[in-house]
């Protein structure tokens, strides 16, 4: 399994339990749906680039403890 669908699988799993939304969570939601729709797309790279470029906004909530998994991940070679 890629680390994109890994990271999909865990968004998707977030939202269902609500913990996208957690009023701790330092990722505001134009961040979160910026995230999401990188991953829909599928654009490893500008997810990584977007993430590197806002490592200030991940905090210790399930999703942020995700992204920074992702982002210590070797890119995926094609």
């Amino acid at each position: 399994m890629t680390n994109l669908k890994k990271l999909s699988l865990t968004l998707a799993a977030l939202a269902v339990s609500g913990a996208l939304a957690g009023p701790a969570n330092a990722l505001g939601s134009s961040q979160v749906s910026q995230i999401r729709a990188l991953v829909e797309q599928g654009d490893e790279a500008a997810l990584r680039a977007y993430l590197l470029q806002n490592l200030s906004l991940l905090d210790n909530s399930p999703l942020s403890v995700a992204l920074r998994d992702f982002i210590q991940s070797p890119p995926q070679q094609d």
